[in-house]
């Protein structure tokens, strides 16, 4: 009797080995994957607000003027994408 419940313990421990090896890589690539695309999504922010504060540095009374250099930039961050 002793045998046969060893073996059913050692079959739900087996079963819950390969159910958290089978959740957990999947989960692990996707959080990888979910850093890195935060990471360039805060860097390509970080470009655009650097070249922003440089055209409105340069001309910090008619920034506001410059609607198509403003876009430009955005568009073209945009396209490196």
């Amino acid at each position: 009797m002793d045998t046969r419940r060893a073996r059913k313990l050692l079959l739900w421990a087996a079963t819950l080995v390969a159910v958290v090896i089978g959740l957990s890589l999947p989960a692990l690539y996707f959080y990888q994957g979910l850093s890195s695309e935060r990471a360039a999504s805060a860097a390509t922010v970080h470009a655009q607000a650097v070249s922003l504060t440089r055209v409105i540095s340069r001309n910090p009374q008619t920034w506001r003027f410059h609607d198509n250099l403003l876009l430009d930039i955005l568009a073209l961050t945009a396209q490196c994408e």
